[in-house]
């Protein structure tokens, strides 16, 4: 089993042969169970190629099966199973949620949002997916699931609560310095560690372009997950 597991978490290990090779994910999706967790267990375990990465159960107790970075057979379509990490709902269409459900999906969220290094979470709703991308089944595949179970506006604003006021904290300031003999010659740099480091220029600019972040001026401020997306996008060098 590769990839991460998040801290603490119950293991109960997926077959070997229900898994595609290792993938940087993009987004999380959300699936119904339509029944109880004994019963997808049996499925996950027995010889239906059927797979997924977290259980969440009704009563909160919160089971992985693969590792994070593991592709699983759960969206029905070769880009969302290899661009989505997968959770299944234990219960049935109609049954809202537990507020323990919602917890473990909100806790979850946010912990693959960091260790994936997302710049934001988002509701997708067209593909293909950026990252930070929480999906629901029927974008991949056509079929109900999850039946409307997923409260969206919940469990956006309890992930975003926290990660809003943390890049309030942690911006950070790009620096440009222009060429005088060719004014189209910028570079961009910032301070990482007490050391000035210098990011590839026309990517960058771009980047930053995109998110709004582009100010006239010597000087334009990103917060650290936008840092974090620009350099896991176009790296840099020292």
């Amino acid at each position: 089993m590769s990839g991460l597991w998040y801290p603490g978490v119950e293991r109960i290990n997926g077959p070997s042969n229900k898994q595609w090779p290792p993938q940087i994910k993009k987004g999380m999706m959300s699936h119904s169970m339509e029944g109880s967790l004994a019963s997808s267990l049996s499925v996950l375990l027995g010889p239906l190629k059927r797979s997924w990465t977290f259980s969440n159960a009704k009563s909160g107790r919160l089971i992985q099966h693969y590792g994070i970075d593991t592709s699983c057979y759960h969206a029905g379509s070769y880009q969302g199973n290899i661009q989505h990490i997968s959770m299944e709902h234990e219960g049935v269409a109609g049954q809202p949620l537990t507020q323990k459900q919602i917890q473990n999906n909100i806790n979850v969220t946010k912990w693959i949002q960091k260790v994936e290094e997302w710049p934001d979470v988002y509701k997708q709703s067209t593909r293909p997916a950026r990252y930070g991308a929480l999906a629901e089944h029927n974008l991949y595949k056509a079929t109900a699931c999850p039946s409307g179970r997923i409260p969206w506006g919940t469990i956006l604003a309890g992930v975003n609560s926290i990660v809003e006021e943390k890049e309030k904290d942690m911006s950070i300031a790009c620096f440009t310095i222009k060429d005088t003999n060719n004014p189209f010659n910028k570079k961009v740099f910032w301070i990482e560690a007490n050391n000035l480091v210098m990011a590839p220029s026309g990517a960058v600019w771009k980047s930053l372009q995109a998110t709004g972040h582009l100010a006239a001026g010597p000087a334009t401020v990103i917060t650290t997950a936008q840092l974090h997306l620009i350099r896991k996008q176009y790296g840099h060098t020292s």
